[in-house]
């Protein structure tokens, strides 16, 4: 049984349209997604020239696997920062997209998330459910590079259907979470 605040919660979550957690979540996108590829195509641009459309184009370049990782862990070191620093350090339980839409993250007792559970959130988030983030994206080129199509297909293939799960949790679930909220005992909630 839900106590009196959790019940209050639910009412906020389910009475707060679909709509500004899809803004936010473009919003997040576009900005972690522009700034985590920079150094990726700065480093195309001074090391093989052009127009980066993927990852592999550094393989084909001769510039190798190793440089391809580091921008991996660099794209994947930003996201970090901009989804779990940001919102445990600068604006508690917000990222840019959630503070422009009035989201909040926080625990399911009403308490500020902890850098431990926005960590676990970001990594749900990274590797299990939205795999068509730029960052995951990164990680599935780097998967491909290393284990060959057949492993990046079949982790693609399973990142679709989480998230195609979870968009359904946040949907028509009757507390609108998705498995990173579960897993990480939070609640985004219009504060």
């Amino acid at each position: 049984m839900f106590d009196a605040w959790a019940k209050r919660m639910v009412e906020r979550i389910n009475g707060s349209p679909v709509a500004r957690r899809f803004a936010a979540f473009v919003i997040d996108y576009l900005l972690c997604g522009f700034v985590a590829m920079i150094p990726s195509i700065v480093a195309y641009s001074l090391l093989v020239g052009g127009t980066m459309t993927d990852l592999s184009g550094f393989v084909d370049a001769g510039c190798g696997v190793g440089l391809v990782t580091v921008l991996v862990l660099l794209s994947l070191a930003v996201s970090f920062c901009y989804h779990v620093i940001v919102p445990w350090r600068v604006w508690p339980g917000q990222t840019v997209g959630k503070r422009q839409n009035g989201l909040e993250v926080v625990m399911m007792d009403g308490s500020t998330a902890s850098l431990a559970t926005l960590a676990i959130r970001w990594a749900t988030m990274t590797f299990v459910e939205t795999l068509i983030t730029v960052c995951a994206s990164f990680v599935i080129q780097l998967v491909n590079i290393v284990c060959g199509p057949t492993v990046g297909t079949a982790y693609t293939v399973f990142g679709m259907v989480v998230s195609l799960f979870a968009l359904s949790r946040v949907l028509w679930g009757k507390l609108r979470r998705p498995p990173h909220d579960v897993l990480a005992g939070t609640w985004v909630y219009t504060g």
